[in-house]
């Protein structure tokens, strides 16, 4: 079967598909005997149909890519069964020497639990493998070699005006619209003409 142009994106994901068809179809799953590198072609494939808003691939997949990018590169190779608490503690040292901050490092250790009770939902792994991942607590703030992010502060009024001149009237407006609501920009993007109510007083309502 033809996967589109040798070494793109779309071709490399497809393969990745039939694999994970393939897998699915003949893969010993009964057993437990698949590999962390099957499980990630398994676990793509579905978080790709599930991971979807407005019909495009959320952020979600993007961060899953890079995660299981890294898992397979150390512990591709084993079984499911045998990924525990000491292999899970190195997949976050890795995190850490690839200068991820701590608050990513446990966000990603919370998708690989997610990821291997997926797993177990589907027969792929004992739950036993599931009930020793619980057991590798987060990294605690200065408790580790983790590097902890930098405070998101607001921007001042002053910096906002003086941005809007250089916006298109479109954008610009949005900005003013994310500032009077308390709105994030994917919020003040997805809204419709259908959502909104043009009262006849002049007031717009937006639900």
């Amino acid at each position: 079967e033809y996967l589109g142009e040798y070494g793109s994106h779309e071709s490399r994901d497809r393969y990745d598909d039939l694999i994970a068809e393939w897998l699915v179809t003949n893969g010993d799953a009964s057993r437990h005997t698949l590999r962390v590198d099957d499980l990630a072609l398994l676990y793509m494939k579905y978080a790709k149909t599930y991971y979807v808003k407005n019909g495009e691939e959320t952020s979600e997949i993007h961060k899953l890519r890079s995660l299981l990018r890294l898992v397979v590169k150390s512990h591709g190779r084993i079984r499911i069964r045998e990924f525990g608490p000491t292999a899970l503690r190195e997949v976050r040292d890795a995190m850490i020497e690839s200068g991820w901050l701590r608050r990513t490092v446990n966000e990603n250790i919370h998708r690989i639990r997610r990821i291997f009770r997926w797993a177990v939902s589907r027969e792929l792994a004992p739950v036993s493998v599931v009930q020793t991942l619980e057991t590798v607590e987060g990294l605690k703030r200065g408790r580790s070699s983790a590097k902890e992010s930098t405070p998101v502060l607001p921007i001042d009024d002053s910096v906002v005006e003086a941005t809007l001149p250089f916006l298109t009237d479109v954008v610009a407006d949005m900005v003013r619209l994310q500032r009077l609501g308390g709105m994030r920009p994917g919020e003040c993007c997805s809204i419709r003409p259908c959502d909104v109510t043009f009262g006849t007083d002049g007031v717009w309502a937006y639900r």
